[in-house]
């Protein structure tokens, strides 16, 4: 059970910092929509087929499943850093600060964070993040209770 689970942790560690790499990498780009369409089609090819094709080309070890683990959820993590860098969500941001019991100095910082859409035009760039002064409303800063 242990090298089942320390390859499952290796495979997506590689997964989550190749993922999460290319999608903080192509979001502001027009490559990204090509690329998450080439992902997407990825997702489609069956685990078994590559894990048979692994084995024939590495063997059997550790590297296979590694790298079938990394080939399968490296296309999760992906589209989703990719979403969310894409279309950042402030009601959940709020959720979230309030979760952590976050003071005013953190709410502030959290969101006023400059858009990830920054190669985009100005006046675009700045329709993008339009709703962040609707945000800094002093109810949204100010620490809330749940008595």
């Amino acid at each position: 059970m242990g090298i089942t689970l320390l390859r499952i942790v290796v495979g997506f560690a590689i997964s989550f910092f190749i993922g999460t790499g290319l999608a903080t990498l192509f979001a502001g780009t027009k490559l990204s929509e090509q690329l998450s369409a080439m992902v997407q089609a990825f997702q489609v090819i069956p685990a078994v087929t590559v894990g048979v094709i692994l084995v024939i080309i590495f063997g059997v070890g550790s590297a296979p499943p590694i790298i079938l683990i990394t080939l399968m959820t490296l296309p999760l993590v992906f589209m989703n850093t990719l979403q969310a860098l894409k279309f950042p969500d402030p009601p959940k941001l709020l959720e979230y600060l309030d979760s952590i019991k976050a003071d005013r100095k953190l709410r502030f910082s959290a969101l006023m964070k400059p858009p990830k859409s920054s190669k985009l035009p100005a006046p675009i760039s700045f329709w993008a993040s339009a709703w962040r002064p609707k945000l800094l409303l002093p109810e949204n800063l100010s620490a809330r209770r749940t008595d």
